[in-house]
């Protein structure tokens, strides 16, 4: 309330007060005291606006206005009877005071309802314009995104690498001519060799000009889906450029299937091509794709890069680096638009000196003891040597550790020309004293690191592989490999392969020696200490609700991110989404899994069911459970309840997906009475559920699902071939995709006609599930991607 608002209403009492006590009250002054009580109210009313505009300076007026009428009348009431009152106002003229006051009222009262007009169409188009910003956030948030942009902490050192930096620019800037129909900058090289470093280069050198558009780079086991390319720079153009973000949400708006669609060609065509088609733009804007053979089946991109890019405005430019894999440099040299610049064309004296710059600024802290080693630069001449062109040969030793350990790498004998080499050298002098126990830990914590599915920290990776019981800890084995490894300095950080040559280094003995890992048995070790954590940390009710009948819609995405944060480690986390894809890369003998298997399977079953609820990761529940069951061929006795387990979730996906505990209180009750689930789980129905006295199931129904959406009559159905999802199309021409893992709608309704002859006639896929045609009554065929 506004500051004068409290004493004014003081003062008002008295007044009200006096005006019904004193009956004699002249009815002028009474008039004016109904209108300073209308004045107040309507201050009061309006109290929500003073810190718009003007308005509270109209506010504060009325309300001073007020209490100098509420003084006047109290002073005028303390003149008793009416004679003495008239003689005072002889003497002192009352009438013209009060019409003072009333015209002085009006005016405050028309100047606050005009300002209060003017600013409620202020706020209006405020609002309208925060509801379109609103919309806009929802709409592109739900656009697939990789957060994998630039770090210029990664980029070249100043004055290094030049040329290609130099040739790049004037690429982007046309600067000599030659390529106007060049859209793509292809960098390919070994591994090692640089190339990343100049794409978070190029990409902060135009970010700086305000003229990159997107930079993503792909990293394995972190940022690899193809899915996620085109949709991380439809949103990074949106979030630079108001025009082609209207076209974006125009392109998506109104459309679930198209927004989380995962085909890259239907991507480029909704999120890029269409949005740009009409689109006025000035100067270049630079693209940067990093590491695209990182890039899980990339295949799809590489067809959009090498042939769809000349339907995209002329000024726009696509730098990507990949290694020099056959397919990569195939499909671009078709390409008439691509500039292929290869690293090894790079003068040998050009690289060689950016290199001797890099050993300078890395070593700068033991110049002095090296120098005292190997006079006049001789340890500065031989890394450039033996590091052969590859800058990550130079990264890894430079961060190898105290002075000393250099002396294996510029000692005699055989020269060490490539990472492997080094890759060794570098773990048998992080670990100079090594014992059965020790290679033991260092395989199992390794092996862990790099086959698992997301980066966990050492502290989550000692909690997944319970090293509690090793003589070493993931912390003993990691700390030392700084030059391997990011993340290992501290135990809270995801710990990340430096570079992706070390994951095929370490998995082959001919280039490992004694540290080389066993991929198959790595995924066996996690798949075994996956089931151990979620045995020892699952239980009902895990995240402690109060309400049995808590729904997620009434948590907010803040608050369940924080709720996961507190009640379900990392390591749980991951344990829960990613056994079953451990399990089926392990060793085919399933004997030695067995007896961890029945013990989750028979008492922590749905205690998963609920975490993979709060998760909201039930579709992958279903795909795990599916795998499981294929992995329990040979042992029926587990595999029904793996497959009532699936039944479990189909035919209860709603409910389950609805709150966190609706597994005990709206699922399990009716659970029938014959499965496995009910068996080995019935005891933990809520006491809060209903209780099913007659004409409960026995058995599963041989109804998986039942599929309602339509309102009209359905005419048509078909299978995709993968027998992934079903598609149905009605009378109205609606068509829906379900999903046959959930029995849930997959994206929203695909509606090509409202007309006359609009029913759905046929539907048909194509072989390769890319593809959906849709006939209707009138003869037209729809193709959909």
């Amino acid at each position: 309330i506004h500051p004068y608002a409290k004493a004014t209403w003081t003062l008002l009492s008295f007044v009200y007060k006096t005006v019904i006590n004193q009956i004699a009250l002249d009815d002028k002054v009474n008039r004016l005291a109904g209108v300073i009580r209308e004045i107040y109210q309507a201050a009061i009313d309006a109290d929500p606006l003073k810190n718009h505009g003007t308005i509270g300076k109209t506010l504060q007026r009325m309300l001073m206005q007020t209490s100098e009428c509420a003084y006047f009348i109290r002073e005028y009431a303390k003149t008793k009877g009416f004679v003495s009152r008239a003689v005072k106002n002889q003497l002192d003229p009352v009438d013209a005071k009060i019409d003072v006051f009333e015209t002085t009222f009006n005016a405050l009262k028309s100047d606050l309802e005009h300002k209060a007009t003017i600013q409620s169409s202020i706020a209006v188009f405020r609002i309208l314009d925060t509801v379109a910003k609103i919309e806009e956030t929802l709409v592109l948030n739900d656009l697939p995104y990789a957060s994998a942009s630039y770090n210029i902490k990664l980029g070249c050192l100043p004055g290094s690498r030049q040329e290609i930096l130099e040739a790049i620019i004037d690429w982007v800037n046309d600067a000599r001519g030659d390529s106007t129909q060049s859209r793509i900058f292809l960098v390919t090289g070994v591994a090692g060799s640089g190339k990343s470093a100049i794409a978070h280069t190029i990409a902060s050198y135009f970010s700086d000009q305000e003229r990159l558009g997107s930079s993503v780079f792909f990293k394995r086991g972190a940022t690899e889906r193809p899915g996620t390319l085109f949709g991380t720079i439809a949103r990074d153009l949106a979030d630079s450029d108001s025009q082609y973000c209207s076209q974006l949400l125009a392109a998506v708006r109104g459309s679930r299937s198209l927004i989380q669609t995962t085909s890259v060609q239907r991507q480029f065509e909704s999120f890029i091509l269409k949005p740009t088609m009409n689109l006025k733009m000035v100067g270049p804007v630079v693209i940067v794709i990093d590491a695209l053979d990182e890039c899980k089946d990339y295949e799809d991109i590489l067809g959009v890069l090498a042939t769809e890019l000349d339907k995209l405005p002329p000024n726009l430019r696509i730098l990507v680096t990949a290694r020099a894999e056959d397919a990569i440099c195939a499909k671009f040299e078709k390409s008439p638009y691509t500039w292929h610049k290869r690293m090894e064309e790079i003068p040998r004296k050009s690289t060689s000196e950016d290199i001797s710059s890099f050993v300078d600024r890395e070593l700068s802290a033991v110049v002095e003891s090296l120098e005292h080693r190997w006079p006049n630069g001789q340890w500065r001449k031989e890394l450039v040597s033996k590091a052969d062109g590859l800058f990550q040969w130079a990264h890894t030793a430079c961060s190898n550790g105290p002075a000393r350990r250099f002396e294996i790498v510029t000692s005699g004998g055989s020269v060490l020309k490539d990472l492997d080499a080094l890759y060794l050298e570098v773990l048998r002098h992080s670990f100079p004293s090594l014992d059965d126990e020790f290679l033991d830990s260092f395989r199992f914590v390794i092996g862990a690191v790099v086959v698992t599915r997301t980066p966990l920290s050492i502290h989550s990776l000692d909690a997944l592989l319970h090293t509690g019981t090793m003589n070493y800890s993931s912390q003993e084995v990691l700390r030392p490999l700084g030059s391997i490894f990011s993340g290992v300095s501290n135990d809270t950080s995801p710990v990340q392969v430096l570079h992706t040559s070390f994951r095929d280094f370490i998995a082959h003995t001919s280039q490992s020696d004694k540290f080389a890992i066993d991929i198959v048995l790595s995924n066996g070790v996690l798949a075994r200490s996956c089931l151990e954590t979620m045995i020892l940390g699952l239980r009902q009710n895990i995240c402690h609700f109060n309400d049995r009948f808590t729904m997620f819609s009434d948590i907010s995405p803040e608050e369940l991110s924080r709720i996961r944060s507190e009640f379900l480690s990392e390591a749980l986390q991951y344990a829960c989404r990613f056994w079953a894809y451990h399990l089926s890369a392990a060793a085919t003998d399933t004997s030695c899994y067995l007896p961890q298997m029945e013990g989750f399977l028979r008492c922590h079953l749905l205690s998963w069911i609920e975490v993979m609820s709060i998760l909201q990761k039930l579709d992958e529940a279903v795909s795990s459970l599916l795998d499981l069951g294929t992995w329990l061929s040979v042992q029926p006795n587990l595999r029904v309840i793996a497959v009532d387990a699936i039944r479990f979730i189909r035919n209860f996906f709603h409910p389950l997906s609805s709150g966190p505990l609706q597994v005990y209180t709206s699922t399990l009750p009716f659970v029938p009475t014959e499965t496995s689930i009910y068996k080995h789980y019935s005891h933990l129905v809520d006491n809060t559920a209903p209780l099913i006295l007659h004409g409960r199931d026995r058995d599963w129904s041989p109804l998986l699902f039942s599929l309602s959406h339509h309102k009209r009559a359905i005419t048509a159905l078909a299978f995709s071939p993968d027998g992934t999802h079903l598609v149905s199309g009605d009378l109205d021409g609606n068509v829906q995709m379900w999903s046959l893992d959930t029995g849930a709608l997959a994206g929203s309704t695909i509606r090509a006609k409202q007309s006359p002859g609009s029913t759905v006639t046929a539907l048909a896929f194509s072989p390769d599930s890319a593809h959906l045609f849709s006939g209707y009554e009138d003869g037209v065929v729809c193709a959909w991607d």
